[in-house]
């Protein structure tokens, strides 16, 4: 993956923190590196709003507020559930899956939702090959409609869909989080 890093300097209770950011070209998104009070911190980010200033005296008030360990808990929670909402559907704090299939390189992705309506992955028309080739792309397409969805009708993907472990890990550390970042 093809990116550039730039050292960076922001500041933090009046201290100068130095460190670097990485941008990746292909994926528009970013990463912070940087260490407060000895603690090493990486943090990867795709919000084109949010600058690496405000990402980093976030993460330092944290530390601040939390401590080392309670720091490295707090971003290891963060991390997961990131990656529980990258590779599923999480809807109302529940925890998808979905049908997927590959036939000659091309995904297919379904889901049925408990008001009968079966949603699948596919793209716009302008790009529909290019979608469906892509698991991560049709993934976002079905993932975009399930939640519309969800919004129009407040109908949630059925009960064969949902992974129960899965959500009950997601909700214990969302509220883990919720807890500690006050």
């Amino acid at each position: 993956m093809k990116s550039v890093t730039s050292n960076v300097d922001f500041t933090h209770n009046e201290e100068v923190i130095h460190g670097f950011i990485r941008i990746y070209t292909q994926t528009n998104g970013y990463s912070l590196h940087f260490t407060y009070k000895g603690i090493p911190v990486g943090i990867t980010y795709d919000d084109d709003e949010t600058t690496y200033t405000i990402v980093g005296q976030k993460n330092c008030e944290l530390i601040d507020l939390l401590g080392a360990e309670r720091f490295k808990t707090y971003r290891k929670y963060e991390d997961e559930l990131k990656s529980l909402e990258k590779y599923n559907i999480v809807v109302a704090d529940q925890v998808y899956g979905f049908f997927h299939t590959e036939i000659s390189g091309v995904h297919i992705l379904r889901i049925k939702m408990t008001d009968g309506t079966s949603l699948d992955g596919d793209g716009s028309t302008i790009f529909y090959e290019e979608t469906r080739r892509s698991k991560s792309k049709s993934l976002h397409y079905l993932r975009s409609r399930v939640l519309e969805h969800y919004k129009q009708t407040g109908a949630t993907p059925e009960p064969e869909f949902l992974k129960a472990d899965e959500t009950e890990l997601y909700q214990s550390m969302k509220k883990w989080l919720e807890e500690n970042s006050k």
